[in-house]
Formats: structure tokens, sequence, C-alpha cells
């Protein structure tokens, strides 16, 4: 049972060290276990497996190498007697931990290979996708769809989704819609966005999303319309590439709340933005959208 003191000599940091200085040396020796364990030559200062001994690096085991990241960073108190139950609930705290973001990537993956398939093998032929994101508490658009394809717009099939989310995220349900809507901006499968503003706040920044000067343009709606949007998108930073700054500020939505599509459809929501994808599929369709949503 390592105290204080004992576990920053463990992990052969100074006293006081901050919480980032404590991970990145528990990252680095990490790797050297790894290696160790899988490599036929083996780091300096380290013996490899032999007839099942621990492997150790720096003269420690990487059972009190963990047991002095934990203390250090109070992920667990050294106290005689702890049930097994504990200790394996530990264990599968620090592994989500420090793979979490490959656990991330592949539910994204999988999502999208979720929309994918639905994509190839169970949606009819549409004339135009589109998604609905944001505080909104509907779900059935069908009413939505068949208001759009009355008022002989050229689109007879519409393929829709809808996911009603609000703010940041708050719970496991909240992240697993936010993790959705990466899966559908990756799949590449929707036209179009309605959203709300919160929704623009936040992804609005981010890329995916293509301006609207020139669909606003042939739709024949003036770029100083009171309804427009602006957004400031991140782009990366020419001087260094890890890092973002603000790109030219443009059109990136449409107010379309006004709309009596939407009362007709009896869809209810505080607002209702008209946004595109930077990657449209059927930009004809699109743009007659944007002309009945926007009375044109």
């Amino acid at each position: 049972m390592l105290n204080t003191q004992e576990a920053y000599e463990v992990l052969k940091l100074k006293p006081g060290a901050n919480r980032n200085e404590i991970s990145r040396r528990f990252t680095i020796l990490l790797k050297k276990f790894n290696s160790a364990s899988s490599a036929d030559s083996v780091p300096a200062g380290s013996s490899g497996p032999s007839d099942g001994a621990p492997v150790v690096i720096d003269g420690q085991t990487l059972e009190i190498v963990t047991e002095a990241y934990n203390l250090l960073m109070g992920y667990e108190t050294s106290v005689p007697g702890v049930a097994q139950g504990q200790e394996k609930s530990q264990k599968i705290n620090n592994f989500i931990y420090y793979y979490k973001y490959h656990i991330l990537i592949g539910i994204i993956v999988l999502l999208i290979l979720v929309f994918t398939i639905r994509g190839c093998v169970m949606r009819v032929p549409t004339d135009i996708n589109m998604a609905f994101i944001g505080d909104y508490s509907f779900s059935d658009t069908s009413m939505f769809e068949k208001e759009i394809i009355s008022r002989n717009t050229g689109i007879k099939a519409i393929g829709t989704d809808t996911i009603s989310i609000s703010g940041k995220p708050t719970s496991a349900q909240d992240y697993d819609l936010r993790m959705k809507i990466v899966a559908i901006f990756a799949a590449g499968d929707v036209d179009l966005f309605i959203v709300d503003q919160a929704w623009l706040d936040e992804y609005g920044p981010l890329g995916g999303l293509s301006p609207l000067e020139d669909l606003l343009n042939q739709a024949g709606i003036p770029l100083d319309d009171k309804r427009v949007i602006y957004v400031t998108p991140k782009i990366s930073d020419p001087k260094d590439s890890s890092k973002t700054i603000d790109g030219e500020k443009r059109i990136y939505g449409f107010d379309v709340s006004d709309s009596p599509v939407f009362k007709n459809a009896g869809l209810t929501g505080n607002q209702f933005i008209f946004t595109v994808y930077n990657k449209i599929k059927h930009p004809d369709k699109v743009l007659e959208m944007l002309r009945t949503l926007a009375g044109k």
C-alpha cells in the first residue's frame, strides 16, 4: 500500500506535480509496459515477461505504477479490505478513461454502417433527404411530407429523420443523440437540415454545412432579407494546423419559421431554420424546398 510520497517516487515525479504531468507520465509508462509485453526487444531499464513473471519498468510493475497513478489522481483510496468488486469496477473505469476516444470512434463507425445499410436496403427511393434537429417535440413528419408534395414542387418522395435534442449534453441519451448527428453527417445521406438556433450556434461553426448565398440568389431571395442568419465558421490555422481560427462570416441559415407548411403539418417548435449539407446530392430539389418554405 503506497502513500502519497511513495506514489510520486514510483512515477518519478516531483511532489506537487499537477494532474497533466501525472497523466502524461503514466501514459509514457503504459506505452513502455505495452512495448515490453509484446516486443521481442524491451525498453532500456525494463525486463520482459519470463515464466509468467510480471513486466518491470524502471524497477516497478504495472500494478504498482497504476496504484500510484490512481492515488495521485484521486481515482481510488488505498484502504485495506477493499472489495474485489470495487477493484474490478475501478479497472473498468480506468479502461474506459484511457480508451474513451477509441470506443467513441468505434460507436460512430458502427452508426455510420447502420445508416448506410438502412439507406441502401430499407429506404425507398427519395427525391430529397432531410433531418429535423433541435428542441422539437414531434417525431411524425408524414404530414409535412404530404404538405410539401401537395404543393406541386416536383418533389414526390421525401426521406426524413428527426432528432429531438436541446442544450448541452447532460445524459447518456444526449451523447447518443449527438453521435447519431455525427453519423448522419459522416454518412453524407442528408441534403438539408431544419434546425433551431441553439443547434446552428453549436454545430454551424464546425464545418459540414454549406453557405447559402448562391442558393438564395437562385431562389430569388435577397441576401439582405431579415431572415438570413450569419455564422462564423472555424477553420484550420494556416500557421498551426492543430489550432482553429475564425473564418469568413457568411450566411449558413435561413429562418423559415413563418412558413405555413409547418403549421399545416402540425409541427411545432420555437424556430425552424433552413440549412444545407456541404455535399448536396439533389440540388434542384433543395432549391424547390427552399422556395416552398420561403414562400417564393
